[in-house]
């Protein structure tokens, strides 16, 4: 078999692996949505003598999904909205709003337009000045929450330490996760007390998926890349080569992607029974269901803790070279 046909065979290999892990992605950034919706249904059928609609709206940040543009995110959200509130008898009306620019969903929240917000935890912390939110759950997987990311190499490559990446090119993802791949980069960067001149910095490239910057790597078309440690486990899995050939420079500590958040005014009744209903998805057969689906184990109630060490990584120094991504 001839170099370009094996590497077609791992390429393919490694995107069919990644595909299910990519998927489970979007479906936690949508999972806020449905749980929300479930409420939805099961209110309407808790309280038939109020036939009015009742309207929610769900608004949603476009950095969360990973290769999607709005009018593919906005899509999939209502297709799930549809498909949840119908348990209800359609008796509650849901909009579902995917905003492309932070900007946009502050003024959103301000202006009393969307209800349940679900956004990157970086975003969290730019706008809980400029509006009115409150943290209130988030998604886990069955052991964690948050993710663990890794600084990847080639084994067959000469670096082993940060200070071998200076002049090298880093790929990384060109959304919200991505975000915290660079801050967390850049955090490292300056707690080793390495140079910060451009001619001594590392090279950020962009991607739109993971599996691209590991297969980069695998193929030495890259120096190095930042992936969530979830990522590696799943190709690794398929191709075990992945394990042999590549090594991990740098682990993160368990950070904290997104939040599920409501805005404080909502009617108290709503949100108490929005939050005993999401935590308590995983008591009902409906809930169960609706878990499986998006290869969830459990949604949690909201606790300080989630979000310690994103808390410390944003009060960390940045590097001014690297901030590029504008929101």
């Amino acid at each position: 078999m001839s170099n370009v046909s094996r590497r077609r065979n791992h390429e393919a290999g490694a995107m069919t692996s990644i595909a299910r892990r990519q998927a489970a992605f979007l479906h936690h950034c949508l999972l806020a949505g449905a749980c929300g919706l479930l409420l939805v249904s099961m209110t309407a059928s808790a309280q038939p003598k109020h036939p009015a609609t009742k309207n929610f709206t769900l608004g949603f940040s476009l950095d969360l999904f990973e290769g999607s543009d709005a009018r593919d995110a906005t899509a999939a959200i209502e297709i799930y909205a549809k498909e949840v509130s119908s348990l209800g008898g359609n008796k509650y009306s849901i909009n579902a709003i995917v905003f492309e620019n932070t900007a946009s969903l502050v003024d959103a929240v301000r202006h009393g337009t969307i209800q349940l917000v679900v956004l990157p935890t970086l975003d969290y912390f730019n706008v809980k000045t400029l509006c009115a939110l409150e943290p209130a759950a988030i998604a886990t997987g069955r052991d964690a929450y948050g993710d663990e990311y890794v600084l990847l190499v080639h084994q067959a490559s000469a670096m082993a330490t940060l200070q071998d990446l200076k002049g090298k090119t880093v790929c990384m993802l060109s959304n919200a996760r991505g975000e915290i791949m660079r801050r967390w980069m850049e955090a490292e960067w300056l707690r080793a007390k390495l140079p910060t001149t451009p001619d001594k910095l590392y090279a950020l490239k962009a991607v739109t998926k993971e599996s691209q910057a590991v297969m980069a790597v695998f193929f030495r078309q890259s120096d190095a890349c930042a992936v969530t440690k979830s990522c590696l486990q799943t190709m690794a899995e398929l191709n075990p080569q992945l394990k042999r050939d590549l090594k991990i420079v740098r682990t993160s500590p368990r950070l904290l992607h997104s939040l599920f958040c409501m805005v404080p005014d909502m009617d108290a009744a709503d949100k108490a029974g929005l939050m005993e209903t999401i935590t308590g998805m995983d008591r009902s057969s409906a809930g169960r269901h609706i878990l499986t689906m998006f290869q969830l184990h459990r949604v949690v109630t909201f606790q300080p803790d989630f979000i310690s060490t994103m808390l410390a990584l944003v009060k960390e120094p940045r590097i001014a070279q690297l901030q590029k991504r504008k929101r």
